[in-house]
């Protein structure tokens, strides 16, 4: 059984945590540090998943079952990569998404957006490819999910 969707947007990160001692009370606390729009992300992300569950008939599988991830992000080119003509590309621009954000802390986000839909836990995942790539319009910015049951 098979999954794929596509989710169009500026692929947000789910961020770290960081710890902050505070003297007074004498004790660390917990920060999550998170992208900023990172719950309409994950929502949209949510949103696509569910209307994909829902045309293909996706069965959450059990909990002892794994599944494997394939999510390919999508970046919008800078305008410091076209020519003069705002069109074509330089030839010495990278073909390289290697710049922030992180890759992990993109999948992140995502998978966290579909625990409970798409499968049980984000634990379940036992195989998982990511990649950054570059798009030269806002359309095609954002992520494509790709989920198979391991049998």
């Amino acid at each position: 059984m098979k999954l794929e969707f596509f989710v169009q947007g500026k692929p947000r990160t789910q961020g770290s945590k960081k710890a902050i001692y505070n003297p007074k009370a004498n004790r660390a606390f917990v920060k999550n540090v998170s992208s900023e729009n990172l719950g309409c992300w994950r929502s949209d992300v949510r949103n696509e998943a569910q209307k994909a569950v829902k045309k293909c008939n996706w069965q959450i599988p059990g909990k002892n079952t794994g599944v494997s991830l394939e999510l390919c992000f999508f970046f919008l080119r800078p305008k410091s990569h076209f020519r003069s003509n705002g069109i074509e590309v330089k030839p010495s621009a990278p073909d390289d998404h290697t710049k922030t954000p992180d890759s992990m802390k993109l999948a992140r986000a995502v998978e966290d957006a579909m625990t409970g839909l798409v499968y049980q836990d984000d634990s379940q995942i036992c195989h998982e490819e990511i990649t950054k790539n570059y798009t030269t319009t806002p359309e095609q910015q954002g992520v494509w999910v790709r989920i198979s049951i391991r049998e």
